[in-house]
């Protein structure tokens, strides 16, 4: 938190990420506490975001509301991404509500866009919300300290970010490329390699000269207690 690294965790979806998800939640909360005796001015920011909302509250214990309350002045600051707002606990969704700087939603079910619709005082209809397109969203943020009217936005799909980069011709090159630089084999040839390592790690340490013993003859003959002198 304090120096800017990136933290990926994904959790397996056993039955023990209640508890997982429990103590990272927890530790969030407790690292952007610690930062009370931090003078403003060092205070890095840092972005958390949490996806599959609903699933990370029913084991948080009460914590991201907690984070949502108390972490801004700490330069904490939380997003949370949930396809059911409604499935929130009250808690922890009046938190979200109450301190948020950023809200926005996409295509929805008419019960959940009337929710977020509400929250923005008529501007928005529940049918415009259920009735956006692929990769568009309507939003709405804080600016100078006062929220704005909710504007739509337009997402890009990956294959047109990065359709300048759509090579085909070049994936011989780039695949001969990675095979050079990682090395790359296929797996018939590590598996051969692996029948024969016993006995190529044999011939390595069979093959080296043995140690001269202690107290023996050195490499000019004089043995051990040479000596260099410095005048």
């Amino acid at each position: 938190m304090d120096t800017g690294r990136i933290v990926f965790v994904c959790p397996s979806g056993s039955e023990s990420d209640a508890l997982v998800s429990c103590l990272l939640i927890h530790d969030l909360h407790r690292a952007g506490l610690s930062r009370q005796d931090t003078p403003r001015a060092d205070r890095k920011t840092f972005w958390a975001w949490g996806d599959e909302l609903t699933a990370l509250d029913s084991s948080s214990k009460g914590f991201l509301a907690a984070i949502a309350e108390q972490l801004r002045k700490y330069e904490v600051r939380f997003v949370g991404m949930t396809q059911m707002a409604l499935r929130l606990s009250a808690t922890t969704r009046q938190a979200l509500l109450q301190n948020q700087s950023l809200l926005a939603t996409c295509a929805a079910d008419y019960d959940e866009a009337a929710f977020v619709a509400r929250r923005w005082n008529g501007h928005v209809t529940a049918e415009t919300i259920t009735e956006l397109p692929k990769y568009n969203h309507v939003m709405s943020i804080a600016l100078d300290g006062r929220p704005t009217k909710p504007f739509r936005v337009r997402g890009l799909p990956v294959d047109e970010i990065f359709a300048k980069y759509h090579n085909p011709d070049g994936l011989p090159a780039l695949r001969q490329a990675i095979d050079t630089n990682t090395r790359r084999r296929v797996v018939g040839e590590v598996l051969d390699a692996l029948e024969t390592l016993d006995d190529d790690i044999r011939a390595l340490f069979t093959a080296r000269p043995a140690p001269p013993a202690a107290g023996g003859q050195g490499t000019d003959g004089r043995g051990d207690d040479q000596h260099t002198h410095l005048g």
